[in-house]
């Protein structure tokens, strides 16, 4: 079981506004990620954030619904991660299941640290059209 720290507390404070924001739905139409949201469809925010922790020790810099076709849902979750070792991070989340899809790693603090595009289960970096 993961030991709950102010910080965590803040970063889901942090989440559960992103999720009435419409700066959550940046690339998505807010009528219809609205309506996605409402569906029930979408996993968990708070959860996706406290699996990040569990992943990756970090800090919330951003989250983002957006609407994909590159996706198997055609919704993910983008979320933007500074890691504890200083390197910014970029996950592309399933929105309905989860299935971690892409990530990117960018700008270590560490200047011999290099950037870096990777993209698991046969996926590319980028989405179509450089998305």
């Amino acid at each position: 079981m993961i030991a709950i720290t102010s910080r965590m507390r803040i970063t889901w404070l942090a989440a559960g506004l992103l999720l009435s924001s419409p700066l959550l739905w940046a690339d998505a139409d807010p009528r219809r990620a609205q309506a996605f949201l409402q569906s029930g469809k979408a996993i968990s925010l708070i959860a996706l954030i406290e699996r990040m922790h569990q992943m990756h020790p970090g800090h919330l810099l951003e989250a983002e619904l957006e609407e994909k076709p590159w996706a198997p849902s055609g919704w993910v979750f983008e979320i933007k991660w500074l890691g504890n070792d200083g390197i910014r991070h970029k996950y592309y989340f399933d929105a309905v299941n989860g299935e971690l899809l892409r990530q990117q790693h960018k700008g270590a603090l560490n200047p011999s640290a290099s950037e870096s595009s990777l993209a698991p289960a046969g996926h590319s970096g980028q989405g179509p059209g450089g998305e």
